[in-house]
């Protein structure tokens, strides 16, 4: 999302080193250098006074640490106190000697990605948290990356959905390695199929594993339908989430002027009812169905072609280490 802040800090990136950034993850890279350095080294050589003796580099890294240790407690905004105390573990975990507070001073001071707002420290975005959270892991050895990794596929990769979006881009083969093509294994195969392209059963199947349910609710003292969304199926991995969106909007925010809305199949009482995806779609019409069936079977085939691509890709890697023996 592009909001009025992002696009002066890219006036800014841009002033300095006179390119557009090709993404986010090279916008950012670029971004803290330039405000910790060209910024400062653009008003007639003069450089914002440090209160740290940390150089360019330690200071990143202590933030990068810094941004890792809130985003590990899903904070966007920080208290004082904490904020410090996090600042002392991520200057240990550095191998860095500086005074926590002065380091904080010169994170608001200088690269004013970080702001006082009343009480708290807030972060001007949460992309900023964000993305120097995934460059720390990216900067970690590989054992450390690994484990991270692997605690993503154990189940906490919810949270960590945006920053997966940036280590697929500057960790590429360790995500993909570690992360990526073990969880699209676990989803291919719990499709049960290894051909290439998917057949229509396997898009039913995927369109019967999802229900939509109604539930009686009250409000101002009438019942009324209460709608919501429940997986029969017994796993649920980073892809299938995947699927599972773009199928959703497939389904219900797609509108057709004159074609049956997705409540239609239901009766008019307010008893609880389930239906799946596909019966939902039968509903609205059998030509939607098959489009809709289409629709999946397309994003099942993608699923398989991408972790085919990602395993020849890792392979290459592999085998590229062969050419540095010497």
């Amino acid at each position: 999302m592009i909001t009025p802040l992002l696009a002066t800090l890219l006036a800014i990136s841009y002033r300095a080193a006179h390119k557009i950034p090709l993404d986010f993850a090279e916008f950012y890279d670029e971004l803290f250098q330039i405000l910790l350095v060209r910024h400062d080294g653009a008003k007639l050589g003069w450089r914002r006074q440090r209160k740290t003796k940390l150089n360019d580099r330690q200071i990143q890294q202590i933030f990068e640490a810094f941004c890792f240790a809130t985003r590990k407690r899903q904070l966007a905004s920080v208290d004082h106190e904490l904020a410090e105390t996090l600042a002392v573990e991520s200057v240990k975990i550095c191998d860095q000697t500086a005074d926590a507070q002065l380091f904080l001073q010169d994170i608001k001071n200088i690269t004013c990605l970080i702001v006082d707002e009343g009480k708290k420290m807030n972060f001007v975005h949460i992309s900023v948290q964000e993305f120097f959270a995934s460059r720390y892991i990216r900067t970690r050895a590989d054992g450390v990356a690994m484990s991270f990794y692997e605690q993503l596929l154990a189940g906490k990769w919810e949270k960590w959905q945006e920053e997966l979006l940036f280590l697929q881009q500057i960790d590429s083969y360790r995500s993909a390695k570690y992360f990526f093509v073990p969880d699209l294994t676990r989803t291919v195969a719990h499709i049960q199929s290894t051909a290439a392209t998917a057949s229509e059963d396997e898009a039913v199947t995927f369109l019967k594993s999802m229900a939509l349910n109604r539930a009686v609710a009250q409000r101002e003292g009438k019942d009324v339908a209460h709608f919501y969304i429940s997986r029969l199926r017994n796993l649920h991995t980073h892809r299938y989430a995947a699927i599972d969106s773009a199928v959703f909007k497939r389904l219900f925010n797609n509108y057709v002027q004159g074609a049956k809305g997705w409540t239609a199949g239901f009766p008019p009482d307010l008893s609880l009812v389930t239906k799946t995806y596909f019966e939902v779609a039968v509903d609205r019409s059998p030509e939607f169905a098959k489009e809709l069936t289409q629709f999946v079977a397309g994003l099942i085939s993608l699923a398989k072609s991408e972790l085919t691509s990602m395993q020849d890709a890792i392979s290459r890697e592999d085998a590229m280490t062969s050419f540095v023996d010497i």
